[in-house]
């Protein structure tokens, strides 16, 4: 059994990745549209139509739905992997908080939601 650091949530929010540090090829002002499907006050598991080497830096905008909050962050790509028969990729990142209003915002959302407690994935 797989153990995590937090719990997850299973949401699907829309997400805007850019680049902080970025393989060779890639360019620094590219952004790329993405989703989640799950997310934890330490990161998220995201849907996106590029892959990404474990141990990039991105930074990544989460609109977040529930909460109407918007969250600004940085995150380390953990592992990536393509889906099968698909064009698109899903990666787990790390969020990188460097101050504690996004882990304020973050708690407020996952767990003071207008509409009750977010569904949790075991």
């Amino acid at each position: 059994m797989e153990q995590r650091k937090e719990k997850r949530f299973a949401e699907q929010d829309e997400v805007i990745i850019k680049y902080v540090s970025s393989p060779k090829e890639a360019k620094a002002a590219e952004t790329i549209k993405a989703t989640t499907l799950d997310i934890s006050l330490a990161g998220a598991r995201i849907l996106a139509k590029r892959s990404f080497s474990p141990g990039t830096i991105l930074r990544v905008k989460v609109d977040l739905k529930k909460s109407g909050q918007v969250l600004n962050i940085d995150a380390e790509v953990k592992w990536c992997q393509q889906k099968a028969d698909s064009e698109t990729f899903e990666m787990g990142v790390e969020f990188l908080h460097n101050i504690s209003q996004t882990l304020l915002l973050l708690l407020k959302h996952l767990y003071m939601g207008r509409n009750g407690i977010p569904s949790e994935i075991d």
